[in-house]
């Protein structure tokens, strides 16, 4: 909903000719009236999660435009499910404690991807990144920061990703 209520639920494919899709509602973020179901536009977002829709509707979240620059990455090993070895990055916060058998790489995190698309973002790009606090390090590429993020639309985001 434009006020940033939403409906949770399933939305069911039409069968043969029928052109009305039926959906079961599921719960709701807030008290909705079947009367607003059926009398507001209402825009389906099956790709995405409540909390992207969140960060591109709230205008209380702040966001700043962001230079990328590589940082230091924790690096550990870890064994997979297959049982191979794979290396693990995580982000370093200068001051965090090293667990054993990690090491810190400098200039190792050289990238972020876009909460909306997971469009890469790197030292050529500029982004985007939430700074409220229950909100904050998500990142939005510039497409969908001025698209959807800075107007408060998500609509452009169901855009194509190749029509971007």
């Amino acid at each position: 909903m434009p006020d940033l209520r939403s409906v949770h639920g399933l939305l069911l494919a039409s069968s043969g000719e029928q052109e009305l899709r039926r959906f079961e509602r599921h719960w709701t973020t807030a008290d909705i009236t079947d009367e607003e179901l059926l009398t507001s536009d209402l825009y389906y977002f099956g790709a995405y999660q409540q909390r992207e829709l969140y960060l591109a509707l709230d205008p209380d979240i702040h966001w700043i435009e962001v230079n990328f620059t590589s940082q230091k990455a924790l690096q550990s090993q870890i064994i997979g499910t297959d049982g191979k070895s794979y290396r693990k990055m995580e982000l370093y916060r200068e001051g965090d404690a090293v667990p054993e058998g990690s090491i810190v790489v400098e200039g190792a995190w050289d990238h972020e991807h876009c909460t909306f698309c997971m469009n890469r973002i790197d030292e050529e790009h500029i982004g985007y990144t939430s700074t409220t606090t229950y909100w904050a390090d998500n990142w939005a590429c510039a497409w969908c920061y001025r698209n959807s993020v800075e107007p408060h639309d998500p609509r452009p985001l169901l855009t194509n990703y190749a029509d971007r």
